[in-house]
């Protein structure tokens, strides 16, 4: 599957970091444009592609809001945006969900804790690699 037409539609998709700065927002693309390669490695036709993709930049915008706000919120609505992002993951890199076991509140609610006051790029670093950590398996 051709990944140029969805690496340009990621590029032309404001949403995707329109809360961030210029650096962070180039760090959110290539990590989502690098991504493309395994969530399209399946798919069975375009429809389905096309499909893999849109969860894919659905995680990203996720990335984005999270980032984009995490110095004016509190850890609380944090872990709220966390599972969400985790359950978003889960979707689009075919993975279990970890923040529904019975510990995920308290995983959700440390993860948090280290995020809430932190400046967007600092941010969109640890969300990344809690999202890498999913897609690993090690979340």
């Amino acid at each position: 599957m051709d990944k140029k037409p969805f690496v340009e539609r990621m590029l032309e998709v404001e949403n995707l970091t329109d809360e961030l700065e210029d650096r962070e927002a180039k760090r959110l693309l290539h990590w989502g444009i690098g991504k493309l390669d395994g969530v399209l490695q399946n798919a069975s036709d375009a429809d389905d592609a096309g499909a893999r993709v849109n969860r894919l930049m659905a995680v990203m915008r996720k990335i984005n809001r999270i980032a984009g706000g995490c110095a004016a919120k509190n850890a609380d609505d944090l872990a709220g945006d966390l599972q969400a992002l985790e359950t978003l993951c889960g979707e689009a890199f075919d993975s279990p969900a970890a923040f529904t076991e019975a510990d995920g509140a308290k995983k959700a609610e440390k993860i948090a804790a280290e995020i809430a006051g932190k400046a967007p790029g600092e941010a969109v670093e640890l969300l990344i690699e809690l999202c890498d950590l999913k897609l690993s398996g090690n979340s």
